[in-house]
């Protein structure tokens, strides 16, 4: 099925250049391709406020995105997509091949393609300590207040 996009957020959509071209041109998308732009924005905005309250120190160049002073990895990052945007619920509907699904996973965590098909499909093999569920829930509980 196709949507209408809201003129404001195509606009915004347009400013940020997160439009190809051909995009651009047209008003009308899928209600998959919808859902994904949005869910893309929803993320960039969510990495943009962290990053924001990151102080920013000369000492050291390394900026990352901490959560009670620790660093989360990317099991973890793939929870708080899933609790907070339901990543897996956009993704799995896709009509697309399970690589670019993959693909779009791999993209929006910032991880290799084999990590994103393992994550998607509940293989996952944890190299790292248990996930900090506890932590996990205080922060996203905090960000839904």
């Amino acid at each position: 099925t196709e949507i209408e996009l809201h003129p404001e957020l195509l606009n915004i959509l347009i400013e940020d250049n997160k439009l190809s071209p051909e995009d651009r041109r047209q008003k009308h998308f899928t209600t998959e391709t919808y859902n994904l732009r949005v869910a893309e924005a929803l993320l960039e905005s969510v990495i943009m406020e962290e990053k924001e309250k990151v102080p920013k120190s000369n000492k050291s160049k390394v900026s990352s995105i901490l959560i009670n002073g620790k660093a989360p990895n990317i099991e973890e990052r793939y929870y708080i997509a899933k609790k907070i945007f339901n990543v897996d619920e956009l993704i799995n509907p896709l009509n697309v091949l399970q690589s670019e699904k993959n693909k779009l996973l791999a993209l929006l965590l910032g991880c290799n393609l084999q990590t994103a098909r393992e994550l998607l499909n509940g293989t996952y093999s944890k190299r790292t300590s248990l996930l900090r569920k506890e932590m996990l829930d205080e922060y996203i509980k905090g960000l839904n207040k």
